[in-house]
């Protein structure tokens, strides 16, 4: 019996900000993990943890 899913997109969000950023190899792990689930789509919470160089406004007056 195989598994079909019925959405165009089917993921998990991962939590990126503050104390909980995943290093490069546990992400690259989650996605092979859950690929070989039926899984199709990663989002990254961030939280404006993160700064553009280009945008100086990116996460303005939001915590960053």
């Amino acid at each position: 019996m195989e598994n079909t899913v019925c959405f165009q997109h089917f993921g998990t969000m991962l939590d990126c900000s503050r104390n909980a950023v995943m290093n490069i190899t546990s992400v690259k792990r989650w996605i092979d993990i859950t690929s070989d689930m039926g899984y199709n789509t990663l989002l990254l919470y961030t939280e404006d943890t993160y700064e553009v160089d280009d945008n100086p406004y990116f996460g303005y007056m939001r915590g960053r």
